[in-house]
């Protein structure tokens, strides 16, 4: 037997939460003309929850159809079972009166609102930047230039090794660019400079 009559609106109330798993619950879902697929297997998930699963499948369509019908069968239900809870599952407020009136005439009745989790915000991971030293052709030829000087004759000092690189390139390319390309090689720690200006190369 059963103490409670729940009445589902399926139309915004697609997923069981626990409120409603109750042994000693009847479920009335209603269903709209396009759900009813769904709300079998809604069904077949209670079962092993509630006393009593019923499907009402109606024929009407539009804005907040199946309201009407939970009205229509909750006053079949509270003539005949008024000693009996009931429980609306629906997200609309419009039930408010309703609900109201009926606890006015000694029916215990409630609304039980569907929370949707929240949903999880996904960060999109950081685009890695390329290794300027692998793209492009005057950061790589810098790179296998220093690379490629014995360690003794690598200039020690940070504008020493400004003016290796401007040598290098034969003033080919503007100032600008040698410096980013000395800050790349500070980026990836290829070299460390401290407040004199002295440079430490590390391995490459």
């Amino acid at each position: 037997m059963f103490n409670e009559i729940i009445f589902v609106d399926f139309e915004n109330f697609t997923k069981i939460v626990d409120d409603i798993k109750k042994k000693d619950a009847k479920i009335v879902v209603l269903v709209g003309l396009e759900q009813a697929n769904k709300s079998f297997t809604f069904a077949k998930e209670l079962l092993d929850s509630v006393s009593s699963v019923e499907l009402l499948k109606v024929k009407g369509k539009g804005k907040n159809a199946l309201d009407f019908f939970i009205a229509y069968y909750l006053g079949v239900y509270t003539s005949k079972n008024k000693e009996l809870k009931f429980t609306i599952c629906s997200n609309d407020t419009g039930y408010e009166p309703l609900i109201k009136h009926l606890c006015d005439n000694k029916i215990n009745i409630k609304r039980l609102e569907f929370k949707n989790e929240p949903k999880v915000k996904i960060i999109p991971k950081p685009q890695e930047q390329p290794n300027l030293f692998e793209t492009d052709k005057d950061y790589k030829k810098a790179f296998n230039n220093v690379k490629g000087l014995p360690k003794i004759n690598r200039p020690k000092k940070l504008n020493g090794f400004r003016e290796h690189l401007k040598t290098l390139f034969h003033e080919t390319i503007e100032t600008e660019k040698i410096n980013k390309i000395i800050d790349e090689f500070k980026k990836h720690k290829y070299i460390e400079v401290d407040e004199n200006g002295k440079m430490k190369y590390n391995d490459m």
